[in-house]
């Protein structure tokens, strides 16, 4: 009969251990990051897009993306961006201006810029965040990406300049 209670207590205690509050670990997955890494190496990348026919150097941006849309005041947004570039023969990466701008009703309420933004060769994702200001109307918003080569901002009399201009609209709700 001892036996049988000691295995009964023993039991017992494991239930209550394994039953037993455990703490929570940080959910790192929710909040965004900021970051960017290489997806796919840059020899893919000018095979797969027949860089070798196009004129160089060469951005496609090929995804663009402001999470979470619709969004409230207050909250911070994960600009998300996957860009192929393929760089002129002989050269690696590119420097440039990257400038980010929100409008609300054609007048800009938030800017950013970035002067030595590097496009490296290959895809790539790049991750931005954004806090809304906890002030901001709700309403329709444009949201603007723009990026202009230094090199090529030396050179305004090239025909080809080497730029990127995009826009997403923001939607905020109460």
């Amino acid at each position: 009969m001892k036996r049988q209670t000691m295995t009964l207590f023993f039991l017992l205690c494991l239930t209550a251990v394994s039953c037993a509050p455990k703490p929570v670990p940080p959910d790192s997955g929710l909040q965004p990051k900021a970051g960017s890494r290489l997806v796919t190496a840059a020899d893919a990348v000018f095979a797969s897009l027949d860089c070798a026919q196009k004129p160089l150097p060469f951005i496609l941006l090929e995804q663009n993306t402001l999470a979470p849309n619709p969004a409230k005041p207050g909250t911070q947004l994960l600009h998300h961006i996957v860009y192929a570039f393929c760089p002129a023969a002989g050269d690696k990466a590119d420097t440039g201006l990257l400038t980010r701008s929100l409008s609300f009703n054609g007048k800009q309420v938030f800017s950013d810029a970035t002067p030595d933004f590097t496009l490296t060769p290959g895809r790539v994702a790049v991750d931005a965040v954004i806090t809304v200001p906890p002030e901001a109307l709700p309403g329709k918003y444009v949201y603007a990406v723009e990026y202009v080569s230094n090199a090529e901002a030396r050179k305004r009399k090239l025909a080809r300049t080497l730029t990127l201009d995009e826009k997403l609209e923001l939607v905020l709700v109460k």
